[in-house]
């Protein structure tokens, strides 16, 4: 029965409802960054994140605090130099 279910389903929905909202948050973020309208350091404050940075990583290595994750080292691999960003990434199960 749906009863025996709910209170799961319901966690499992404000789980996917606050990924989504936190991915479209890095989006405009990554927009302001590309247009000049803001830094990663200020944006990072506004959201009371850290930044981390890592040593260079080469195709097959694991990012440190990432783990194994093919969609982000797709994306970190494409990147040309230190300081330009990818568009959001959707890490792990989300």
């Amino acid at each position: 029965p749906v009863e025996a279910v709910k209170d799961q389903i319901t966690e499992k929905l404000r789980e996917k409802s606050g990924k989504d909202r936190a991915f479209d948050l890095a989006a405009a973020d990554n927009n302001e960054l590309r247009e000049g309208r803001s830094d990663l350091a200020k944006l990072a404050e506004s959201h009371k994140l850290e930044i981390k940075t890592t040593d260079f990583i080469a195709k097959g290595e694991i990012a440190p605090d990432i783990g194994p994750d093919p969609a982000f080292m797709d994306a970190a691999l494409q990147l040309a130099k230190p300081g330009n960003t990818s568009d959001p990434v959707r890490v792990g199960d989300s």
